[in-house]
């Protein structure tokens, strides 16, 4: 008996903490549609703020890096998408396309 509670207690503590690690984001959604005009103008903002002093003080591939670049190219997108939730180390972005569209709508 004791043993069967022992694994009860252990499969019921695993599946809550992956539970726990998954995310269910709400945020505003943009369409985005390839343009190659407006890949290689994101791609250069992205360059400009990736060599801006405020975000060369971090690691390059770290998550604080990415947010500050993402700030850097468009603060209101960012807020909009981001804020409430910044990318966390390890994070795989999904949101990087809505922000995108969002960011082609500011233009």
């Amino acid at each position: 008996m004791k043993l069967f509670l022992f694994f009860l207690f252990f499969f019921i503590t695993i599946l809550s903490a992956t539970v726990r690690l998954e995310k269910n984001f709400d945020y505003p959604k943009y369409a985005y549609s390839r343009n190659s005009q407006f890949e290689d103008r994101i791609k250069n903002l992205q360059y400009s703020c990736e060599t801006t002093v405020q975000c060369t003080i971090y690691h390059k591939e770290t998550a604080a890096r990415k947010n500050c670049v993402l700030k850097c190219i468009s603060k209101k997108c960012y807020d909009k998408i981001y804020a409430f939730d910044p990318l966390e180390d390890g994070e795989i972005d999904q949101r990087y396309k809505s922000f995108k569209g969002c960011v082609a709508t500011e233009n």
